[in-house]
C-alpha cells in the first residue's frame, strides 16, 4: 500500500510538471513547433524549477525567444514552492510528501482552467485532471502467489534460489500441461490468480546467437547489394495507415492501377472482442439491482479542494458493500472471456494483413 502512494507520486512528478509547464506555455504562442515547445520545457523550464542546470536552447527561432520572460513568469509560480531540490528519483523517493504542495498546486491551475473553459463554453482543450492519491479499484482482486506464501501454507523452509523456489513450485503445481519447458522461456515463480483465472509468469530466454554480430545498423539502400531479382519477385509494396474510425486501412499495390485495399475498422475491433455485448450485459445488470445511480454518481477524486475529496471519501465509504457486492466473483468469468476476445482481435488484425482473413 505504502509503496502504491509512494510511487503515484515518484512516477509520476516530473510528466505531470512538464505537461502543466507544457500547456502554460503553448497559450502563450497564436501558433508554435510543439517539438520546441518540449524542447525548451525539458531543458529549460524543468530544470530551473527543480533546481538543475536550466540550459535556454540557442536554434529555437526568435519567436519563442521575445517569450521567454512570459515563460519565467510561468515557472517562477512553481519556482516559489518550498520542494527539497534538485529533484532527482532520489530525492523523490525519501520524501515524496515533500512535492504534493506543487502537485496540489499544479492540481488546483488545472481544476480552474477547467471551470474557466466549461462556463465560458469555449472550444478548447482543457489540462488534463489528476488524483493526488492513487484511486483504488473496487473490482475484484487477482491475489498474488510466490515462493514465499507457498512456503507459509505448505509449512517448510523459506526457498532462497531459483532452483529451490521452482522446486517448491512443481511441489504444489503441476505445470506439465502448460508445457512451458519446450520453449526458451523460464517460469518466473511467481502466479497472480483471481479463483477463475491463473496467470502463470514467464521470462523471456536472454540467450543472444554468438556468431552474429552488427557492426552497425543496416541501411534499407545496403539491401539492393545483396539481393536480386528473384529475391524480388514475390515482393509487394503494403502501405498502412491508422486513423480514427479505422484500426488500419492497408494498400496492398501502388500507382492508378487496381489493387487491394484491407480495412479493419474500429467497430469491428470492439465487436470482435465482446466489448459491446459486455457492456450491455453490465448495463442491465445494474439496473436489475438498481446500482446504476450509485456506480455512475462517484464524485471526482482528482481535485485539490480538501472539501470536495472528502466529499469522494464519504461516498464511497457509504456505498463500499454494494460496489464490492456488485463487482463479486461472478465477474471473473466475463472478464476471462473479454482477455480471450482482445486475442483473437489481435489475431484477426494479423490475418488479415497477412492474407485477407475471413473477410477477403
Amino acid at each position: 500500500m505504502a509503496t502504491t502512494y509512494n510511487n503515484n507520486i515518484v512516477e509520476c512528478f516530473e510528466a505531470r510538471l512538464k505537461a502543466y509547464i507544457l500547456y502554460n506555455i503553448t497559450k502563450t504562442f497564436e501558433k508554435s513547433d510543439s517539438a520546441i515547445l518540449r524542447k525548451i520545457v525539458h531543458e529549460y523550464c524543468y530544470r530551473r524549477i527543480c533546481g538543475g542546470s536550466p540550459a535556454w536552447p540557442e536554434d529555437v527561432p526568435e519567436i519563442y525567444n521575445e517569450k521567454k520572460q512570459e515563460i519565467d513568469e510561468i515557472c517562477q509560480e512553481l519556482i516559489t514552492i518550498d520542494i527539497p531540490r534538485p529533484v532527482t528519483l532520489q530525492s523523490l523517493a525519501a520524501s515524496p510528501g515533500s512535492y504534493i504542495p506543487t502537485l496540489a498546486t499544479i492540481l488546483q491551475k488545472n481544476e480552474q482552467e477547467h471551470a474557466r473553459i466549461t462556463s465560458n463554453e469555449l472550444d478548447e482543450t482543457p489540462p488534463r485532471l489528476f488524483s493526488l492519491v492513487p484511486a483504488p479499484s473496487l473490482k475484484w482482486r487477482f491475489i498474488d502467489i510466490n515462493a514465499n506464501v507457498l512456503a507459509a501454507f505448505t509449512r517448510k523452509k523459506l526457498p532462497d534460489t531459483y532452483a529451490t523456489k521452482l522446486e517448491m513450485f512443481q511441489q504444489v503445481f503441476d505445470f506439465k500441461k502448460l508445457k512451458i519447458y519446450r520453449f526458451k522461456v523460464a517460469f518466473s515463480n511467481f502466479i497472480r490468480s483471481n479463483g477463475f483465472t491463473v496467470d502463470v509468469a514467464l521470462m523471456k530466454s536472454n540467450e543472444v546467437e554468438k556468431n552474429i554480430y552488427y557492426a552497425q545498423d543496416v541501411n534499407v539502400s545496403d539491401l539492393a547489394k545483396v539481393l536480386t531479382t528473384n529475391d524480388l519477385s514475390d515482393a509487394k509494396i503494403r502501405s498502412i495507415d491508422p486513423n480514427s474510425g479505422q484500426v488500419f486501412t492497408a494498400s496492398y499495390g501502388k500507382g492508378e492501377n487496381q489493387h487491394q485495399i484491407r480495412r479493419f475498422s474500429t467497430k469491428e475491433y470492439y465487436t470482435l472482442t465482446g466489448s459491446k455485448r459486455h457492456v450491455k450485459q453490465e448495463t442491465k445488470r445494474m439496473c436489475e439491482e438498481d446500482i446504476q445511480d450509485i456506480l455512475l454518481g462517484v464524485p471526482t477524486a482528482k481535485t485539490a479542494s480538501l472539501s470536495r475529496y472528502l466529499l469522494y471519501v464519504t461516498y464511497i465509504m457509504l456505498h463500499l458493500n454494494r460496489m464490492l457486492a456488485f463487482n463479486s466473483f461472478c465477474t471473473t468469468e466475463e472478464r476471462f472471456h473479454l482477455y480471450q476476445g482482445v486475442q483473437r482481435a489481435r489475431e484477426e488484425m494479423v490475418n488479415i494483413l497477412l492474407n485477407g482473413g475471413k473477410k477477403i
